[in-house]
Parts: structure tokens; C-alpha cells; sequence
């Protein structure tokens, strides 16, 4: 890893941005309606806009209200759309009239619309990313009595922070707590193991959040045990990462850690050895179970 401590890590770090719902939006009444085909560059399907949450399409709609009323039907997130009408951009705050550049009195009933959507954009396209090794010791970990209802439900861990001043990271409380993921078995061979950083030894693995109090810490190089050296650097750099970003837990079959990983950039010529799938259409149903557990988390990336 780079001794850079922010370049190993996805660069933009904080909440996401926020958007409106339904019922705070607001689409303008006035105008002529008018009916918008949309084409999709994505999945080469199209579909026809009239209405949204009771609100008719009209002339005066402007892209940012049809970027918003497109994420809702096709899920593809408003920050990964473009809308292109005769070769011309869309842009957030233009009107339908506007773009199409005729009288009201004058517009067809039906119009449209070509939309690019960057697939390669978060959240349309998550990672790759280069798993990092964090050197934290297995000890380091105070782990809960796993019992099976912890492991499907998740728990939390708690670690003291002098772990944490030999890489010169000085912290503020006594202790750090984090929060984890249910457990998950490990299904990879030995040579995806060895490519992703997970020991051969592991048999669960779980996603442990960004820790709450990470902020609470201080970068001290002359609390380094040799500071001269880049792989406290590096082991700093990592463990930032872990207590910001989140990362990895490998379990023992009898819930000892065995090894932790963080997220970072690929490296030049390297494809990463951690990728998604594309993205898929939430069920409704999924949200209250995540939210009585607590496990709804900010996007900080």
C-alpha cells in the first residue's frame, strides 16, 4: 500500500446526499401536459412518463423533477442520469418547453427522450476494490458469546484503544465499540483466499460498520512505535480505513478472529480483486427487518 494515508481509500468520505421524497418534492401544476417516452441507454428499454405520485407530466416540469420521477420508476439513481433531447442536454433546472423549444400552445402530445445513465457511477457501479490488510491481532477483539441467534442477528465488538497508539493514532475515548453484520460462511477456494487477503483458516466471515467514534481520533507520528518506518504508515492508513469505511471480520469455526481487511483503491494495472453485481430492486419487506436491528448506516463513500 501507498504510505499516503488517503490514497489507499475511496476518495470522497461523509454523508450521502440527501433528496427529498415523495411527499416533499414539489412538481409544478401549471403548463400543458404532455406525455415523455423515455428510452434507456442502460437496458435498452423504454417506457412512457405521464404521471408521478398524482402529479400529471407537464410542459413545465424540469429535468431535475423527471430525474427524480425516473429513479422512482426504473430505480436508476438520479446522479447516474442524463437526459438528451435533439442532441441537446438536459440540464437540471430546464423545462420541457425549454428544451424542446417551441410555444406551449405548439408541443406534441407525446415526446422523447433519450436517457444515458453512467454505469459506471456510484451507485450504479460499486468498487472494484483492493482488499487492505489491517494489522490488528486476533486479541485485539472482544467478541460477544456467538451463539446462534448472534450469529444471525449480528453483535458488536469492543476493542481498548491503546491498540491503536502504536500506529500514532491517539484516541479520545478508552474504548472503541463496532457493530457487525450477520455471520456469513466463506464459500471462496484457497486461491480466491489468497487473492482477497482471507485466511485459508476462516469459515465465517461479516461486515463489521463504521465505528461512531472513529472521528475521536488523532494521528501522532512520535506515538509510533518506530515511526520512521512506512509500514506503521501503512498499518495507520489501514486501520483509518477500517474504523471509517468498515471492513472485514474471518472467523474461526469457534468465532476467534483470524483476519481483518479494509477497502482500497486499486492500483494501477491491478482490476481489483473485489467486485459487485449490478444493481438490484430493493423489496420493501427488507427495510423494517434492517431497521429494528439497527443496521441502516450512513453511505460514506
Amino acid at each position: 500500500p501507498s504510505h499516503d494515508a488517503w490514497s489507499l481509500f475511496p476518495a470522497s468520505m461523509g454523508a450521502a446526499e440527501s433528496h427529498p421524497s415523495d411527499e416533499e418534492q414539489n412538481f409544478p401544476s401549471s403548463g400543458k401536459p404532455i406525455a415523455v417516452r423515455v428510452q434507456c441507454s442502460h437496458d435498452g428499454q423504454s417506457f412512457e412518463l405521464t404521471e408521478h405520485a398524482g402529479w400529471p407530466v407537464t410542459s413545465d416540469w424540469t429535468a431535475s423533477q423527471l430525474h427524480f420521477a425516473i429513479e422512482r420508476t426504473t430505480g436508476v439513481h438520479r446522479q447516474c442520469q442524463q437526459l438528451m433531447f435533439a442532441g441537446r442536454t438536459m440540464e437540471d433546472d430546464c423545462t420541457i418547453l425549454k428544451i424542446v423549444r417551441s410555444r406551449e400552445e405548439q408541443l406534441p402530445e407525446t415526446i422523447s427522450m433519450y436517457l444515458v445513465v453512467d454505469t459506471n457511477r456510484f451507485p450504479q457501479k460499486l468498487g472494484p476494490f483492493r482488499p487492505v490488510a489491517v494489522p490488528f491481532e486476533p486479541e485485539d477483539f472482544e467478541l460477544p458469546e456467538l451463539t446462534s441467534e448472534m450469529r444471525a442477528r449480528g453483535f458488536y465488538w469492543q476493542m481498548r484503544t491503546g491498540v491503536l497508539e502504536g500506529y500514532g493514532l491517539c484516541a479520545k475515548t478508552s474504548r472503541l465499540m463496532g457493530q457487525v453484520s450477520p455471520c456469513h460462511p466463506v464459500t471462496v477456494d484457497a486461491e480466491q483466499r489468497e487473492a482477497q487477503g482471507i485466511p485459508q483458516e476462516a469459515s465465517e466471515f461479516v461486515w463489521s460498520y463504521p465505528v461512531s467514534d472513529w472521528e475521536r481520533l488523532e494521528s501522532d507520528a512520535y506515538a509510533m512505535g518506530n515511526w520512521q518506518t512506512m509500514t506503521m504508515l501503512e498499518g495507520s492508513a489501514s486501520m483509518k480505513s477500517f474504523l471509517s469505511l468498515g471492513g472485514y471480520l474471518y472467523l474461526s469455526d469457534k468465532g476467534a478472529v483470524l483476519g481483518v481487511t479494509t477497502l482500497g483503491r486499486p492500483q494501477d494495472g491491478d482490476p481489483g480483486g473485489l467486485h459487485f453485481g449490478p444493481p438490484e430492486t430493493w423489496a420493501a419487506e427488507w427495510t423494517a427487518v434492517l431497521f429494528q436491528q439497527g443496521r441502516f448506516q450512513s453511505v460514506n463513500m
